[in-house]
């Protein structure tokens, strides 16, 4: 299966160059003082700018959003955020 939140977290980067510029400047006296490695921040920043940003827009459930965004098949979609609401439901003994 399509790994949709990281479809979309590849396409926040790329939108965001300057962003992701930063976040890999800053990385290197960052991580050590966090004990992560530089790869490690870079992708935890850029995990939490992307929910930040999510979260502006308005998104109440990332995953369904990306799913929805990035497939194009809508009914595979569909499937797919079934499947998924389902999972969780059964996780909470509903």
């Amino acid at each position: 299966m399509k790994d949709y939140m990281q479809m979309d977290l590849d396409e926040f980067r790329k939108n965001n160059l300057p962003l992701y510029e930063k976040i890999r400047k800053d990385a290197g006296k960052q991580s050590a003082a966090l004990g992560m490695s530089v790869q490690e921040f870079v992708s935890w920043k850029l995990k939490e700018s992307h929910a930040e940003y999510l979260i502006r827009k308005g998104v109440q459930d990332p995953f369904e959003y990306c799913v929805d965004k990035h497939e194009h098949d809508s009914a595979l979609a569909l499937k797919i955020i079934d499947e998924y609401r389902k999972e969780i439901a059964r996780h909470l003994g509903l």
